[in-house]
């Protein structure tokens, strides 16, 4: 039990991490663009949102494996098809990161475009190219991560080099 206990702990850190990344992407979103909400609010939100639906979604993720036999084998050590529960809100809250990401660029070049009311100086361009750094905080980086292929197809160790270069851009 010790071995399942571990297994769901690695995976509600893993499904937090990406809540997080979502929640400082929404952050940066609702800073930028929503300008009339309380940080308070937020900050509540964002504690549901990167604790609360993490603990939920594992939860609901051991459950459905403990009470399918098929997937109780070998203290969890292999992937199972209830690994989808994990799997699609991660790749949800990716994809909402670069809806986030693409409108905040979106208003950035806007502030910056020279027929706008306030017209930002030539040096926003490099601001805006600096702004590809938010990619990471975005989580970005991690968009092939929750798909990995089986064990023995022939790009699995293609897989594990470019997600060993891609969480170290974190």
């Amino acid at each position: 039990i010790w071995c399942q206990a571990l297994h769901l702990a690695v995976h509600y850190l893993m499904v937090a991490n990406y809540m997080w990344m979502f929640c400082e992407g929404l952050h940066l979103h609702i800073a930028l663009v929503v300008v009339f909400v309380r940080d308070e609010v937020a900050v509540r939100w964002f504690f549901i949102i990167g604790w609360g639906i993490s603990f939920v979604l594992v939860t609901v993720y051991g459950g459905v494996r403990y009470y399918v036999t098929a997937d109780t084998r070998f203290c969890w050590m292999y992937e199972s098809y209830s690994s989808w529960i994990l799997i699609v809100p991660v790749c949800l809250s990716l994809i909402a990161s670069l809806v986030f990401l693409i409108n905040v660029l979106r208003v950035i070049l806007t502030i910056m475009h020279p027929n706008s009311a306030n017209p930002a100086p030539t040096g926003m361009r490099r601001a805006a190219r600096a702004a590809l750094i938010l990619v990471p905080l975005f989580g970005l980086q991690h968009i092939l991560i929750p798909l990995r292929p089986d064990v023995h197809e022939p790009h699995e160790h293609l897989y594990q080099y470019i997600t060993v270069f891609v969480v170290s851009l974190q």
